[in-house]
């Protein structure tokens, strides 16, 4: 495409706080900059990183497990944005020490005490008892009883030997 005889050859995301907008410059164009600069300083400024930076780990989470109530889960975790990280991070905790295994998530609720909603993570695996039972333990001395007792208030960590 030409546009007074030159080529339109870069790009600039803009970012505002309702969406997400491309841009094209002429090349040598010396507003490219500007508006290169002026969209940083939005997108800083409005807080959409952090949206959008939530949006990008709940993909990461359902790459990295299995959900069993997709919606419910999402929306749990992004009223929890505290959780996410630790979720992305306990992935990579738990195959350092079970290896590729499948990783479940699920959201229970105590029907008696609706404010009780803590999400399970299971790791399913074919371990015996016992070498599942010891690597669990090493899971929780070494890493998660460092976590904070908010944390641990809603996740609970159990293994399942298949």
């Amino acid at each position: 495409m030409r546009t007074s005889g030159k080529y339109k050859t870069s790009l600039a995301l803009a970012i505002s706080a309702t969406t997400l907008r491309f841009h094209e410059f002429d090349e040598g164009d010396s507003s490219f900059a500007k508006n290169v600069n002026r969209s940083y300083k939005l997108h800083n400024t409005c807080n959409t990183s952090t949206t959008i930076s939530v949006y990008d780990d709940l993909n990461k989470i359902t790459l990295c497990y299995i959900m069993t109530q997709d919606e419910e889960l999402k929306d749990f975790l992004i009223a929890n944005k505290n959780l996410i990280s630790i979720l992305l991070e306990a992935q990579v905790q738990i195959e350092a020490r079970f290896g590729d295994v499948p990783l479940y998530l699920e959201l229970h609720t105590d029907f008696e005490n609706p404010e009780w909603t803590k999400i399970f993570l299971i790791i399913k695996n074919n371990l015996s008892n016992n070498d599942a039972l010891e690597k669990l333990k090493n899971l929780f001395k070494t890493w998660f009883f460092f976590k904070d007792k908010s944390i641990k208030r809603l996740v609970t960590i159990s293994e399942e030997s298949q």
